[in-house]
């Protein structure tokens, strides 16, 4: 009956709000813990170190791979430890559970796929193109797997005839992450090294990328993560300066930001609804706030010393309340929920649960139901039932010795407790023709839900979010305005940019959102022997033939040499020039003496002619 996805949904909701938190973490001290939130749940040692993790959110399986190349399935109904009947003995460098049945691990070189139940090894293939794996993401909805290895390839894989279709360079190595063929997050090179980009798988498994960010220094990336079509998280690791960082890019601005350096090294991450979850070099955990990425923990979650591997949501019961809370006739759905008439069990596989109502689910949105549908005795039926909620009778005889599904029980007790102890109330609102859509949404985490008229549920918002189930953030810098790194700060309904700057130095952006960069050749010269450009942060002089230096001041030896001659011969010239006018000078004045001497002589024989004797 509809009344019966109400309950559903509401129960949904608050599986949500209770359970959100779980998530298991795997480390090189040899435990698997799950927690919840940061308080420990159960942990089991599986006696061999551990290299990698994946979980079968539907069967509560977990999967690790171990460096003396051992699978180990953790079934966690039976609360027992299963090791594969393989013989291999080189570490396992990722595990990637594909279904319900099979897993696949990827080792240096090959990979092999697993039943997943026995771990039983159904097929090995070897290739010197695999290379030494480091990731591996499914792409299901292609049947490809996307492999990543040391060698800076990245793979295409198919499911369909288990062939490599096709290898990529992409220069670099690291994690990576994928949200459809068009939007693959992954290390790069833009310029020099260590950077990331987005990449689309065309139809030929060759990648085309998009360059977000040239970090300008030597990075590997150990998890990369996609929040979003707007936003991914990264933890990267500076080769050079030995330092860490943490940050998120907005994919469709490039815009990224350092928000944590110096921290201890994340090598992995995953996402619960509202935070992060991330896994230190030093066994310990941090979540953060995902809007803002603020750090609202950090606590020892492993042995001091060992590197917390991996961390994987174990409980996604987002899924439950966006399934049934929008619930309507299509495939997918009928695929996860089984539906039998009365007197059966309707499973939720999402969490594995069980309970025993009567019922028949009615794919038909919630806005379809009326009064007339509900009525108060078979109300109180359902409540009734809602009181003996358990795990179903095939795990009571387990639940007492089984630690995870005890604690997990008394979480959903405790859940339910709002409908067992409120039944009046919980009565006359499922008699009511009450809205409350907005409401199983949980006002997206950002209001309170009250009773509007006595006609409609509706949120509450807390200061700085509006919209009717409080999704929007008002606040101006939610945006992220600010580029090239610069604070945003808010001011009642505008904001301001502190523009980034390092040691203190002026910053290289200016601008209301810091989108205009200096120039920083403006007063660069380079001794007017080269080219001035900017190269990020300084400006610097590309120099002409036969400069060299910061500043192009140094002459090469060659040019020195060229100078010395050219010198040198200048002053012969000059030299000669001046020897020639003076040679010339003198013999234009010994032609003049010359000439005067000759007319001397002249006048004096004249003279002598006209002598005559005179008696």
């Amino acid at each position: 009956m509809l009344r019966n996805l109400l309950i559903l949904s509401f129960l949904a909701s608050i599986l949500n709000l209770s359970m959100a938190k779980i998530y298991v973490s795997g480390s090189s001290d040899m435990q698997i813990k799950i927690w919840n939130d940061s308080s420990l749940m159960v942990s089991r040692n599986i006696s061999q170190r551990i290299t990698c993790m994946d979980v079968d959110l539907l069967n509560y399986f977990v999967i690790v791979g171990t460096d003396n190349g051992k699978l180990i399935n953790w079934q966690l109904e039976s609360d027992s430890t299963i090791s594969d009947n393989g013989n291999e003995l080189t570490e396992v460098k990722s595990v990637l559970v594909l279904n319900s049945s099979y897993c696949l691990a990827g080792y240096n070189e090959f990979i092999i796929f697993w039943s997943l139940s026995d771990l039983k090894q159904i097929q090995k293939i070897s290739d010197t193109r695999f290379g030494n794996i480091v990731d591996m993401k499914n792409l299901s909805s292609e049947n490809i797997v996307l492999i990543i290895n040391k060698q800076k390839n990245i793979i295409v894989f198919s499911l369909i005839n288990n062939t490599i279709l096709r290898v990529n360079l992409v220069n670099e190595e690291g994690s990576l992450d994928i949200l459809n063929r068009s939007f693959i997050f992954a290390p790069c090179v833009v310029n020099v090294a260590g950077d990331f980009c987005l990449f689309n798988l065309k139809n030929d498994c060759s990648l085309s990328k998009t360059n977000l960010k040239d970090f300008m220094r030597y990075n590997i990336f150990p998890a990369l993560k996609i929040l979003n079509e707007s936003f991914g998280i990264y933890s990267s690791y500076d080769t050079n300066s030995f330092k860490s960082q943490f940050g998120f890019v907005n994919f469709k601005t490039t815009f990224y930001t350092d928000k944590f350096t110096n921290i201890n090294k994340i090598l992995s991450l995953d996402i619960l609804n509202d935070f992060i979850i991330a896994g230190h070099e030093n066994g310990s955990i941090s979540h953060f706030n995902k809007d803002d990425l603020k750090l609202i923990k950090t606590f020892i979650g492993h042995s001091p010393g060992f590197s917390t591997r991996v961390v994987k949501k174990f409980i996604d019961t987002s899924l439950i309340q966006s399934k049934f809370s929008t619930l309507s006739t299509n495939t997918a759905l009928k695929t996860e929920i089984t539906t039998y008439s009365s007197e059966t069990t309707t499973k939720i596989y999402q969490t594995g649960v069980t309970s025993n109502l009567p019922t028949t689910i009615q794919t038909t949105a919630l806005s379809t139901i009326s009064k007339s549908e509900i009525s108060k005795a078979e109300t109180s039926t359902l409540l009734s039932n809602l009181r003996h909620f358990s795990f179903g009778s095939s795990l009571t005889t387990e639940i007492a010795t089984n630690t995870f599904y005890t604690k997990l029980n008394n979480q959903i007790n405790q859940s339910f407790s709002i409908f067992t102890e409120n039944t009046n109330e919980f009565l006359k609102i499922l008699n009511s023709k009450i809205d409350l859509n907005d409401c199983i949404s949980n006002c997206s985490g950002n209001g309170i839900c009250k009773l509007d008229d006595n006609s409609k549920y509706v949120c509450e918002c807390f200061r700085n979010f509006v919209g009717s189930k409080c999704e929007i953030n008002i606040l101006p810098c939610f945006s992220n305005p600010c580029r090239n790194n610069g604070r945003c700060i808010n001011n009642n309904k505008s904001y301001t940019c502190n523009c980034f700057s390092e040691n203190n130095q002026s910053s290289l952006y200016i601008g209301k959102n810091c989108e205009n960069k200096v120039d920083l050749c403006e007063d660069e010269k380079c001794s007017d022997n080269g080219v001035c450009f900017d190269s990020g942060k300084l400006a610097k002089c590309k120099c002409f033939r036969f400069y060299s230096g910061i500043k192009c001041e140094i002459l090469s030896s060659e040019i020195q040499i060229y100078k010395i001659l050219i010198r040198t011969s200048s002053i012969i010239a000059i030299i000669i020039l001046i020897m020639t006018y003076l040679l010339m000078f003198f013999c234009d004045l010994i032609n003049l003496l010359d000439r005067k001497k000759t007319k001397t002589k002249k006048y004096s024989t004249k003279n002598i002619t006209k002598l005559r004797y005179i008696n």
